[in-house]
């Protein structure tokens, strides 16, 4: 019986931890990133996962931005690099670099190689500046809005043949 009543505080606890975060309030916070020395803001709900760089293929033919094919978790993913595809030059690699990976439901499988992360911002200490998809931080550093929906759906990212 000792097993049963665990197995129900166990359920009960879990649902009263399930139901305090539903009604937590979510902070606004962006995933950070770097770029060619540029910051980058990514909503979290547009990415699903940020990985070191796993081993690349290079697939010849193809555009200097296209850095190759990666496998991961048994999903074969083309490898962008987002400094190099907005003509800010090539990212080197190192043990800091890292891959978005977007979420599913953009349907395209690819992730977009950075110089590294830069953690989590809270933009509500950001103001707008030039426009919607610019910010300025407190010490006035500049971060742009990555908007993958458009990104990724643009001709130019789409067409990688050299």
């Amino acid at each position: 019986m000792k097993t049963k009543r665990d197995l129900v505080g166990f359920q009960r606890r879990l649902f009263e931890r399930l139901e305090a975060a539903a009604t937590r309030r979510v902070e606004p916070a962006q995933l950070a990133l770097d770029s060619g020395g540029e910051h980058w803001l990514v909503e979290l709900a547009d990415a699903r996962e940020l990985i070191p760089v796993p081993p690349l293929t290079e697939i010849p033919g193809t555009k200097t931005w296209f850095r190759g094919v990666a496998g991961i978790r048994g999903e074969l993913l083309a490898v962008i690099d987002f400094a190099a595809f907005r003509d800010r030059g090539t990212t080197a690699l190192s043990h800091d670099s890292r891959i978005l990976i977007p979420h599913v439901r953009f349907g395209v499988n690819a992730a977009l190689l950075f110089a590294g992360s830069l953690g989590l911002k809270d933009t509500r200490a950001f103001e707008r500046a030039d426009g919607e998809s610019t910010w300025r931080d407190a010490a006035g550093g500049r971060w742009s809005d990555v908007r993958l929906s458009e990104l990724l759906a643009a001709p130019r990212f789409l067409d990688i043949a050299a």
